[in-house]
């Protein structure tokens, strides 16, 4: 169920337990969900809670495999904690988790992901933004984003030509 209240991870990590309780395996969505209350709280420590949990996923003994959503939502929790807490190591994180998805082939990147490594360079702390972006623009085109109009309007900001 979404939840946009504060104590969301709270209540995703009970539910969590009463499955656990009552011998229910976790699959990929019940990981998901859990993932994305702590990517949207406001929690400090959100991307580290997501990035334990994918940890979970990858490691433990549900056999669920982590696909390109979960690596979208740790990428939006990492945007979030940049953007709350003006964490440039978040940004740093969220530009290497987003070269690990480039790079593996399982992982097929979505606007989703795009978008998200756009917005936490551009809601950063980042010193030289600007440079960020251009260099990030040819991959962009490169595996097939699809700007919004929105998304033109950003680059045109730091005078980037998208198309």
């Amino acid at each position: 169920r979404k939840s946009k209240s504060e104590d969301a991870p709270k209540q995703a990590e009970d539910v969590w337990e009463r499955m656990h309780e009552r011998g229910v395996s976790p699959d990929l969505n019940s990981f998901c969900a859990r993932m994305q209350c702590w990517a949207r709280s406001k929690d400090r420590q959100a991307a580290s809670r997501v990035e334990e949990i994918l940890e979970q996923m990858k490691t433990g003994p549900s056999g669920a495999e982590p696909n390109i959503v979960c690596y979208n939502i740790l990428l939006n929790a990492l945007t979030n904690q940049a953007r709350l807490n003006k964490d440039t190591q978040a940004v740093d994180k969220a530009l290497l988790l987003f070269q690990t998805i480039l790079h593996e082939k399982k992982l097929k990147p979505t606007d989703t992901t795009f978008r998200s490594v756009i917005h936490a360079i551009v809601e950063s702390n980042v010193q030289k933004k600007k440079e960020v972006l251009h260099s990030l623009a040819p991959i962009l085109h490169k595996h097939g984003f699809r700007p919004s109009a929105q998304d033109v309007k950003l680059f045109r900001r730091f005078q980037i030509d998208y198309r």
